[in-house]
């Protein structure tokens, strides 16, 4: 069997990492089809908010990457239609994958040019960003991005990739007549469960993992620390880029107003591997977002046998049945806070039960995916 030759675009890639989950997902699909699928990524050689590039990486020209994957950096994300032919036809790509909606300089720009290539699959994954939680954000901007995209005909040129059902119906809500194909993302995975940490009823150490962003609600968690009675220790740690500065002032406001009782500690962006090590030190992620596309920060919790806390916007639903967390709606803060402390007061024999259900949740979601012949059919 010949291998597909995919040309992938993504405004940023390794060795980046404050973007959050769009990297990962790239990385993690890189790795695992390492042997199937010949790829080519094209990125930024920025990683998100930062001035600097990458040392010690050479742009615009194809560098080595981590799995066998062949890497162009932009120069500071500026890329020109001279360059993207020039990609093309250097590549001869089975197919193009784009890693985002509304990037106007590694989607919608190489997307019009390559359109016009007979014999090129093109494929788009939107990942979570037609989600109405993240529509509601800079609103008229997407509005007009949307507009360009259905007036050019792209939606028609192209095959949507989903990953849940949930986003099989927000891509048709904005593209009725779209084709959609739905492959979960590839999780970042453990093999054996990693070894539960000392739970002591009283105390709770909470991970929220995730940009300091309105669209991850970090305040809406510190609000309920403010406006909810607790009895224990609790310690916070937070691990994220800040992505809206006057949020995250909000929610540094917010932090010196809390009880004693709580120690919260901002630990910014860390590269993913150092906040998996992280996210082993807690007993339990907290992350009430207004939408996840799938939620590395979730199943990474779950893979480390953590229980998680979420909002019900998320992939993650019905977690309590299987006693791996809770996912719960936004409007209901007392419920939120009746969890924090029900695993406040949990001991070493009761989280046990959480942390194994968690690990198991997310092992056999893992071994039913059938990631590799999923996308091999999606990129041929």
């Amino acid at each position: 069997m010949i291998k597909p030759v995919v040309l992938l675009f993504t405004d940023w890639y390794y060795p980046g990492f404050k973007a959050g989950g769009p990297i990962q997902s790239c990385i993690n699909l890189v790795q695992a089809l390492q042997d199937t699928v010949s790829f080519f990524v094209v990125s930024s050689n920025l990683d998100l908010g930062d001035a600097l590039p990458y040392a010690a990486i050479t742009p615009n020209q194809w560098v080595p990457g981590r799995f066998g994957e062949q890497v162009w950096y932009a120069d500071r994300g500026k890329i020109s239609s001279r360059q993207i032919r020039l990609l093309i036809k250097t590549v001869q790509p089975t197919a193009v994958y784009f890693n985002s909606m509304f990037s106007v300089r590694f989607t919608l720009l190489p997307l019009f040019l390559i359109r016009r290539y007979e014999g090129i699959k093109l494929i788009l994954a939107p990942r979570g960003m037609l989600h109405p939680g993240a529509l509601g954000l800079k609103a008229g901007k997407k509005k007009i991005f949307l507009r360009i995209f259905r007036g050019l005909g792209l939606d028609k040129e192209i095959l949507f990739q989903a990953t849940t059902k949930e986003e099989t119906g927000f891509i048709r809500e904005k593209f009725p007549h779209a084709d959609v194909k739905e492959v979960g993302n590839i999780p970042s995975f453990r093999r054996q469960k990693p070894a539960t940490i000392a739970k002591e009823a009283g105390e709770l150490k909470l991970v929220f993992l995730g940009r300091i962003h309105p669209t991850k609600n970090l305040l809406f968690l510190l609000d309920i620390f403010q406006k909810f009675p607790f009895r224990g220790r609790v310690e916070l740690e937070i691990i994220g880029e800040s992505g809206n500065e006057t949020y995250a002032n909000e929610c540094l406001r917010q932090t010196a107003a809390l009880p004693p009782q709580f120690q919260v500690r901002y630990s910014g962006a860390l590269p993913h591997a150092v906040s998996l090590e992280h996210l082993l030190e807690g007993h339990m992620l907290v992350l009430p977002s207004l939408g996840e596309n799938f939620g590395h920060a979730i199943f990474e919790a779950l893979i480390s046998g953590k229980p998680v806390l979420v909002s019900d916007q998320t992939p993650w639903k019905d977690l309590q049945a299987v006693v791996a967390g809770w996912d719960l709606p936004l409007h209901r803060p007392d419920k939120f806070a009746e969890v924090i402390q029900q695993v406040i007061d949990m001991n070493q024999d009761e989280y046990e039960q959480w942390s194994a259900a968690a690990f198991r949740l997310a092992n056999n979601y893992f071994k039913e995916a059938a990631y590799n012949s999923r996308y091999l059919e999606l990129f041929s």
